[in-house]
């Protein structure tokens, strides 16, 4: 061959055949001129498939998230459901069936109070009334576990606790104008009255030493001091120091276990109160 016919050929575009039997044309000198080779239609069919790909996994992954949301919330609602209707049965057993008894006493009581059973106490209503959420503190002051929750209920919540009423009857009675954020009641096991009025802390409110009430709502909540059990006779569900945090709109049990929040959380513990609160009136009025 001669040097020319050489030159010549190589000058012509190079071709090959694929695997697949197509034919496809290696344009060297296009090559050189742009740096990159055509695109095929393969080419154009392979990148809209990878594209398709990427955008149905996309939406997949989307429609798993929200599912998954829905899911979430779905369980949620109706684990807040079961919670208050729990706590609406166990508040008080003697609730449902038969007459509503303090003591070994049974009272009469129409049905809208029952459906409020807290009503029957006087010595909270003030606090119930005036107050968004109610922390019922049983404890005593010869109490060596009582001592560190007092002292942090002290320093965390006494300046923000709705004040007491003066002791006149119509005072203690009436509605404020709107509702104060926390109220704390001081349902004592102290010995003596005495050592219950030393132990009261700035802005508590307390049961009545002599009060039915006192060891009325110790029944009701099955909380008491272990040297109590004897002369109220009751099986006992809690031992003191007790925080049991009440929605005053609703009265439904939010937490017995405010002693361990306010450990956990100091201050922030009324937050998770109040959200608990609002949760609990919602689905009260709706559900129950």
């Amino acid at each position: 061959m001669s040097i020319s016919s050489s030159r010549a050929s190589s000058s012509l575009p190079q071709t090959s055949e694929t695997a697949d039997g197509i034919t496809t044309t290696h344009l060297s000198m296009q090559k050189r001129k742009t740096g990159i080779l055509p695109m095929t239609e393969a080419d154009r069919n392979g990148r809209n498939a990878a594209s398709n790909r990427r955008l149905r996994h996309k939406h997949v992954q989307t429609s798993d998230l929200v599912g998954l949301g829905k899911l979430m919330l779905g369980i949620l609602a109706l684990g807040l459901i079961v919670v208050v209707w729990q706590r609406k049965s166990l508040v008080n057993e003697q609730e449902i069936g038969g007459p509503i008894k303090v003591g070994n006493a049974p009272v009469d009581i129409d049905d809208s109070l029952r459906e409020h059973p807290l009503h029957r106490y006087e010595s909270l209503q003030y606090a119930l009334d005036n107050s968004k959420i109610v922390a019922l503190y049983f404890a005593a002051s010869w109490c060596p576990m009582s001592t560190p929750v007092t002292n942090l209920i002290h320093d965390y919540f006494d300046d923000i606790l709705l004040p007491p009423p003066p002791t006149n009857n119509a005072a203690s009675n009436r509605r404020l104008a709107q509702r104060h954020g926390l109220s704390l009641v001081h349902v004592s096991s102290d010995v003596d009255e005495e050592s219950m009025q030393k132990y009261i802390g700035k802005n508590w409110m307390a049961v009545p030493y002599n009060s039915p009430d006192r060891n009325a709502l110790k029944e009701h909540f099955k909380t008491c001091a272990k040297r109590e059990l004897s002369a109220l006779g009751f099986k006992r569900k809690h031992e003191i120091p007790t925080l049991i945090v009440i929605s005053g709109t609703s009265h439904e049990v939010l937490t017995f276990d405010g002693v361990r929040d306010v450990r956990e959380y100091g201050a922030q513990a009324v937050d998770t109160w109040m959200e608990l609160a609002s949760l609990s009136d919602a689905l009260s009025s709706k559900f129950i």
